[in-house]
């Protein structure tokens, strides 16, 4: 029953282990929610479902695909002019997304200016030294 749970929560276990999150964090969270398995062996069980599923996983390419509708075009097969390219308009959802990200970026930079002008400059206060009174 505890291996059969693991499996079906495999892609989690990988997803929050790539995120950073330790064995025990996750098998606390499991026993609170009621996973009767002992620590170890739920580290030995989890990593190895991890393991395996980064080898069954497909490689992810950097470049997504276009979307369905859009022309596929087979980079092998085009030759790479610079006039070309130059005068070549590129595709709606290449631009949409680069002004997604563009947009990400200012909102973030904004963020930081934000968390910049928020915060205090932290101060050392020293204190006088108050050493035994000799009496």
């Amino acid at each position: 029953m505890k291996a059969r749970l693991l499996k079906g929560v495999r892609a989690e276990l990988h997803a929050a282990h790539e995120s950073g999150l330790t064995w025990f964090a996750m098998w606390a969270e499991l026993r609170a929610e009621g996973y009767p398995g002992a620590y170890q062996n739920f580290c030995r069980a989890a990593s190895r479902l991890v393991k395996e599923y980064r080898t069954q996983s497909p490689k992810r390419s950097e470049a997504l695909p276009p979307p369905p509708g859009e022309k596929e075009v087979n980079p092998a097969v085009v030759h790479r002019d610079s006039r070309t390219t130059e005068s070549k308009e590129k595709p709606l959802w290449q631009r949409q997304r680069e002004e997604i990200m563009a947009r990400l970026d200012r909102e973030a930079e904004q963020n930081r200016e934000r968390e910049a002008r928020l915060s205090r400059p932290k101060k050392f206060v020293m204190t006088p030294f108050v050493g035994r009174s000799e009496e």
